[in-house]
């Protein structure tokens, strides 16, 4: 597989979050699979991983926080190389409880809006998720929290998840978000039923490199080739 060229049609910007979207004729992605991309400059030459946000009529979009120099040049940019899909599809399932932390929501959102009977939890410091990922509150059921308590229930988005587990433990929960939560979350389900989304710096998305190596009950596992998404039982916390 190899990088190809390609611009955005959109750029939207609100609250310390950017959505870019891109025509994609490309293979379709599907939920849990990620592309990798780097600008069009000489000094930025690492590409990063990039979860799909949307992919819909033929438009790919990814949601993204600008923390560091790569990802702060996004807005100033109009020249991507792009490479993907990448990764293996999450488990499939016609229901599900999406529990999304930060810019975690992102892969969530895709994966959501692909199952037929959800509810999702999202949880931020603040009100700055609500504005792109809305359009699922036609769907299923939503929670917002929020740490400050801007907006929905005040506190963490695990806190919702062992509410709805006392009625709904048959339902299969799919993570993705900072560490400490995905660990909370395991906690919670006893793994029992349970996938998270696993997050990793990586160099080339598909194995060669080994960067992006997690610790298992089955040794170490790359979380490109290998993942992103990995059954909870198996992921080892250090």
């Amino acid at each position: 597989m190899k990088y190809r060229r390609i611009q955005p049609i959109v750029k939207q910007q609100n609250k310390g979050l950017v959505k870019v979207e891109f025509k994609w004729d490309g293979e379709p992605p599907m939920p849990g699979q990620f592309f990798m991309l780097t600008l069009e400059r000489l000094d930025i030459f690492l590409p990063r991983p990039f979860s799909v946000f949307d992919f819909q009529n033929g438009v790919l979009s990814f949601l993204i926080k600008p923390i560091g120099r790569f990802t702060n040049l996004i807005m100033d940019t109009d020249d991507f190389h792009i490479m993907g899909p990448l990764g293996n599809p999450a488990p499939f399932a016609t229901s599900g409880i999406f529990v999304g932390g930060g810019i975690g929501v992102a892969p969530l959102h895709f994966h959501a809006k692909q199952t037929e009977n959800f509810i999702f939890i999202a949880g931020s410091l603040t009100d700055d998720l609500r504005f792109f990922i809305s359009d699922l509150e036609k769907r299923g059921r939503v929670i917002y929290t929020t740490e400050d308590g801007s907006y929905g229930v005040k506190g963490l988005a695990t806190e919702p998840l062992e509410e709805i587990l006392k009625e709904k433990r048959e339902i299969p929960v799919f993570a993705c978000g900072p560490v400490p939560m995905l660990e909370k979350v395991k906690e919670i389900t006893g793994g029992r039923n349970t996938y998270l989304y696993m997050e990793q710096v990586m160099g080339c998305g598909t194995g060669g490199c080994k960067g992006c190596a997690i610790k298992t009950t089955d040794g170490y596992k790359m979380v490109c080739s290998d993942g992103p998404v990995f059954n909870a039982v198996e992921v080892i916390f250090e």
